[in-house]
């Protein structure tokens, strides 16, 4: 393992707040040291790195100047595929080690995801947390209507985290979700995106109950609109043709519109295509003032 700013490990120099690199010899021992110190990375793509290892098989090893990194404190934050690719191999080669105090490393060139990121930050319900980031950030921008097309497109990792220290307590909802998706074949993300907003917006009580009932489904009555979508949910679920998720959130908002205004539903649709199209259903966020009483 590589040591901090007092010491050197083979050849390197490491000195916190500056840069250090040169080209080492890196035996598979040392890979598997490296490997043991990976907890900051993104989860290891095995597949990836056996590719890694049949290409060099092939082809060699070549050093190319791609740099196995470190952190300020001696923890490999890129090159793990590599160094899975060494041990297993059990070969030796040269290779070039930096040190620096900036982590953010893109591993074997490919592109990290939001999830993999949350993932380095230690974040739970990573996937849950990464698609209701997206939708916050769609419904921010009225664009909703795009849910399961392009909104990858239109967030990049650096907007998704600063989403995420905007709305910290999205990670709550996220929580309250996640164990619907075993449970009913809901879209967890989608869910945990309408639980925040409508709590957000001061229906934290009817946000936690709409939640239990579509969780439990204990005597709700058959034209409930959370009645309906925890049947269209379970049909989903034991369907080979899945719902697109642009279908669900549509869903998902009407039945919760219709449940929070006090409407009854006797199926529960939205038309995207067709001569009877319909436009995308309208996020309730308001609260009737009639004295209805929800989810009856």
């Amino acid at each position: 393992m590589m040591t901090t700013s007092k010491g050197t490990t083979n050849g390197l120099t490491v000195d916190a707040g500056k840069f250090r690199a040169r080209v080492i010899r890196v035996t598979p021992e040392m890979a598997s040291e490296w490997l043991a110190t990976g907890r900051n990375f993104r989860p290891l793509t095995k597949t990836w790195a056996m590719q890694i290892a049949r290409n060099i098989q092939v082809d060699g090893w070549k050093c190319n100047g791609d740099p196995f990194r470190f952190n300020h404190a001696g923890e490999m934050t890129d090159g793990q595929h590599r160094a899975f690719a060494i041990q297993h191999l059990g070969i030796t080669v040269e290779a070039v080690v930096a040190h620096c105090t900036d982590d953010r490393g893109v591993d074997e060139n490919r592109r990290r995801t939001i999830v993999q990121h949350l993932h380095q930050r230690g974040e739970r319900y990573r996937d849950v947390v990464a698609t209701a980031l997206r939708h916050i950030g769609a419904h921010e921008k009225k664009l909703l209507h795009l849910s399961g097309q392009h909104l990858g497109e239109l967030f990049t990792n650096g907007d998704l985290i600063a989403l995420l220290e905007r709305h910290p307590l999205v990670r709550d909802s996220a929580a309250r979700a996640y164990p619907l998706k075993a449970k009913i074949g809901a879209n967890a993300g989608q869910l945990a995106f309408l639980h925040y907003v409508a709590g957000r917006a001061g229906l934290c009580d009817e946000a936690e109950r709409f939640v239990d009932h579509l969780e439990h489904g204990v005597g709700l009555l058959e034209d409930d609109p959370v009645f309906r979508l925890r049947e269209r949910y379970l049909l989903n679920r034991g369907a080979r043709a899945k719902l697109p998720e642009i279908d669900r959130l549509a869903l998902l908002i009407r039945s919760w519109s219709y449940w929070l205004t006090g409407r009854r539903m006797k199926i529960v649709r939205w038309r995207a295509t067709g001569p009877k199209a319909e436009a995308f259903p309208e996020l309730v966020l308001t609260k009737p003032d009639d004295g209805l009483e929800l989810g009856q």
